[in-house]
């Protein structure tokens, strides 16, 4: 059958504004119940693209639910924790950050909980790499389709942003620019590892590696100068453009 993108982003919207009104309702991102909501979310990507499968009639295990190869399940895992440590680490070197010795401890404590993320990141993966990339990848082209998947991701966080996650102290390009080239830059990773893997598994240990390792920038003090704010969306772009060079066109 027709593939119902319209339909799926429809279901997507609707659905994640119902979260977002409740979130909103109990305190937002400094509620009380803000992990509960969070997590919530993260899955009306996937149960969006589950409905829109049984309409179309798709043969789930395409979905790829097998978990290997293995290699690229370590890849997935790694590669956020490298990039984030070498830009932390570079933004230290450069006096932009500040990293106490207790700090590499409570990481480790951090990354351990990886497995404990990739239920609420499946939800996510779901939607963005088992649905929505393969239908957009048809339409306009693996690389674009990639790279608008990235987009309407980065736009899916914009209530979250608009609010002050992620980039409190610049709400509103965090908004428009900063998240969007977070989102096209990972898109590229994850839809990259997902068409070569085709597991779904791969992304979404890469997501939960994402989630878990992003809060080493997130939590560090960092100096106000105006190229801090930009350091992680453009080293995470320049990554994605690379993978994306690797997808077939």
């Amino acid at each position: 059958m027709k593939p119902r993108i319209g339909l799926f982003l429809s279901l997507v919207a609707v659905s994640s504004a119902c979260v977002y009104a409740a979130m909103f309702q109990q305190g937002g991102i400094h509620g009380p119940r803000f992990r509960e909501w969070s997590s919530l979310l993260m899955w009306m990507p996937g149960l969006a693209a589950l409905a829109c499968l049984r309409l179309e009639r798709a043969d789930s295990s395409g979905v790829g639910w097998r978990p290997e190869p293995a290699r690229y399940l370590l890849l997935a895992a790694a590669v956020p924790i490298a990039l984030h440590a070498a830009l932390l680490f570079l933004l230290w070197a450069g006096g932009a950050a500040i990293v106490p010795p207790e700090w590499l401890l409570s990481n480790l404590r951090r990354w351990a909980r990886i497995p404990l993320i990739v239920p609420f990141t499946l939800g996510e993966e779901l939607g963005w790499r088992a649905y929505l990339q393969p239908r957009l990848s048809r339409r306009l082209g693996s690389r674009a389709g990639i790279a608008a998947v990235g987009l309407v991701w980065g736009l899916w966080h914009a209530p979250l942003i608009w609010n002050g996650y992620n980039f409190p102290a610049h709400p509103r390009l965090g908004t428009l620019v900063l998240m969007p080239m977070i989102c096209v830059g990972w898109a590229a990773f994850f839809g990259w590892l997902y068409a070569r893997s085709r597991s779904i598994w791969v992304p979404t240990v890469a997501h939960a590696s994402l989630n878990a390792s992003f809060w080493m920038l997130a939590e560090r003090p960092l100096v106000a100068d105006p190229w801090t704010v930009w350091a992680a969306p453009l080293l995470w772009l320049v990554l994605g453009a690379c993978f994306l060079r690797k997808v077939d066109s």
